[in-house]
């Protein structure tokens, strides 16, 4: 197939559309970004693009000229400048400074055992190691897809890589800066499994695109299986909402489970008596027909959808 002067492989484009399906709960939102990207390089086109606004001007950057990418940079800071503002004005006005952080106004007590004064000093062993492997927090355990990344270098080296190899090294640059920097934020190890993993978070949308691209070079069946994986412990933190370990032992242990369910069996005790009774019929069956009800919605968008479309294009061309 041809398009806008480029030939597109379908068959790899919908192994890239399914390699670029492996996210989890934390890389929804840069799956965009690396469809776009592949698309780009395969069919020489433009394809619209939504999701971390970041890494789609950095990748669009490296694939124009130098004023071109500029402008468009530009363009990308210049929306910034007003939630920047609105940032350092809370800051200012909830304490009087718009450039410390909260942590230098509290009393000295609270960080009373820290190697630092102020929680934020040289890194920590223990912050390096639990970034990647906590069981509460650890990148690596919450989306191991991304140890993939690891491979990228090797497609480098043997020239399958799509993503450019400046790419890819400033995305390990960055993930390296911030890695660092998180492991200097010293009451990390003492408060982050309360929040999950979430300090690191900025890094991954550049990452997955190397992610993106070793997935695009593996065979279908490791593709498949990596996705099932991958999408089930995703499925399992966004329904239990707790660490990777204990959400998927209470899903395999327990079935399907819906946080809006979850909230009103602890609290529903009042006005829906039988949710708080794992015996009663509704408790029991209310979860798996939900799920019968969103599989059913998602065959119909995909069913449905190409029909439209078919109709569409035989209007148009008649």
């Amino acid at each position: 197939m041809q398009v806008g002067g480029g030939v597109v492989d379908v068959q790899q484009v919908r192994r890239v559309e399914l390699a670029v399906a492996v996210v989890g709960e934390l890389g929804a939102d840069v799956v965009d970004a690396a469809v776009g990207v592949e698309r780009r390089r395969m069919a020489g086109v433009a394809a619209p693009i939504q999701g971390d606004e970041g890494a789609v001007v950095f990748v669009r950057a490296l694939e124009q000229r130098f004023a071109a990418a500029l402008g468009g940079t530009l363009w990308f800071v210049l929306g910034a400048v007003g939630p920047v503002a609105l940032l350092l004005y809370y800051q200012w006005y909830c304490f009087g400074d718009p450039w410390l952080p909260a942590q230098f106004h509290m009393p000295k007590k609270v960080f009373a055992g820290y190697p630092s004064e102020r929680g934020f000093g040289w890194p920590l062993p223990e912050a390096l190691w639990g970034l990647l492997f906590h069981p509460q927090y650890g990148l690596l355990v919450f989306a191991p897809v991304f140890a993939l990344a690891l491979y990228h270098p090797v497609l480098v080296l043997k020239k399958r890589n799509r993503v450019p190899g400046r790419a890819a090294l400033f995305a390990w640059l960055f993930f390296a800066a911030l890695y660092v920097f998180c492991s200097m934020i010293h009451y990390t190890i003492r408060h982050q499994w309360q929040d999950g993993v979430r300090y690191i978070v900025p890094a991954l949308p550049l990452l997955f695109l190397l992610v993106a691209d070793v997935l695009s070079r593996m065979r279908r069946w490791v593709l498949l299986l990596i996705t099932v994986l991958a999408v089930g412990e995703s499925w399992a933190l966004a329904m239990v909402r707790e660490s990777p370990l204990e959400s998927l032992r209470r899903v395999l242990a327990e079935g399907p489970q819906f946080p809006w369910l979850t909230t009103l069996e602890k609290t529903g005790g009042t006005f829906f008596p039988a949710l708080t009774d794992s015996a009663s019929p509704l408790a029991q069956w209310l979860p798996w027909g939900v799920v019968a009800a969103m599989l059913i919605g998602i065959a119909l968008i995909w069913w449905i959808g190409p029909r439209e479309n078919l109709k569409t294009e035989e209007h148009g061309g008649s």
